[in-house]
């Protein structure tokens, strides 16, 4: 029994650290629709030192970070024949801290291009 409880809180564990944040996104899309510049730091939650921006197309060799959840790798593989969403995947220290998927419209709204960005980066206004 004790076995049982602690495999169901690591499944909870490993489901509940894969899903994509949301939050992110929306916050893209309202600075997207005010048009004021602010950095990517200003629109999470968590602590981060890198964002990977991975564009639709894009493949990405995610070896150097640590922790990234099955369900999450798996999503960077199909982001290869993704064309409507950019993948944002956020680390600190190498370390995976959380991802995010964004729609293709907000990022080209945006001018945020696939590179690698840290909290202090602007997000222009166009």
């Amino acid at each position: 029994m004790k076995y049982i409880s602690w495999l169901i809180i690591l499944i909870t564990f490993i489901t509940g650290c894969s899903k994509s944040d949301e939050h992110v996104s929306d916050a893209l899309d309202k600075v997207a629709e005010s048009r004021q510049e602010i950095s990517l730091g200003d629109i999470t939650t968590y602590k981060w030192d890198t964002v990977y921006i991975i564009g639709p197309y894009q493949t990405f060799d995610h070896s150097e970070i640590n922790g990234i959840p099955p369900k999450v790798k798996k999503r960077l593989k199909s982001q290869e024949l993704c064309d409507t969403w950019f993948v944002l995947l956020f680390t600190f220290n190498q370390d995976f801290v959380s991802y995010s998927e964004v729609r293709r419209g907000i990022m080209d709204g945006l001018g945020l291009k696939e590179g690698i960005y840290s909290p202090e980066s602007i997000i222009p206004s166009i």
